[in-house]
């Protein structure tokens, strides 16, 4: 399961997407699916907007948690962070964050944020 984000303009967007980002990972976690949201990487450090910025940090937030959470049930949940001018080949995005065994991790593709802190 992916989960591509639109860009919010306003806070009832924010609080909208992340309640249909929630459903969708608690969803496809009771199926046993693994999940992929992807983010800007410029909104986890709050490049862009406000809007952008709370957006990405809760998706981050409801990855992590759901990662701790699900751990022992073999949940998988992760964040993939791509640079802001990169679509990202889907397919290939899901399929290397699967094979991996991560879950409740921000992956950041790109050089873009080297050398920065993600919350």
């Amino acid at each position: 399961m992916l989960i591509r984000p639109a860009d919010p303009r306003s806070l009832d967007e924010v609080g909208d997407g992340l309640r249909a980002a929630f459903v969708t990972v608690r969803d496809a976690v009771a199926e046993g699916r693994p999940v992929v949201i992807l983010v800007r990487a410029g909104d986890l450090l709050g490049h862009h907007s406000v809007y952008g910025a709370a957006y990405a940090n809760g998706l981050a937030g409801i990855a992590r948690a759901a990662g701790f959470e699900g751990a022992r049930a073999g949940w998988q949940v992760n964040v993939v962070a791509l640079p802001d001018e990169d679509a990202g080949d889907e397919e290939a995005i899901i399929t290397a964050v699967r094979d991996l065994g991560l879950t409740g991790q921000v992956l950041t593709l790109g050089a873009g944020l080297a050398g920065k802190v993600i919350p």
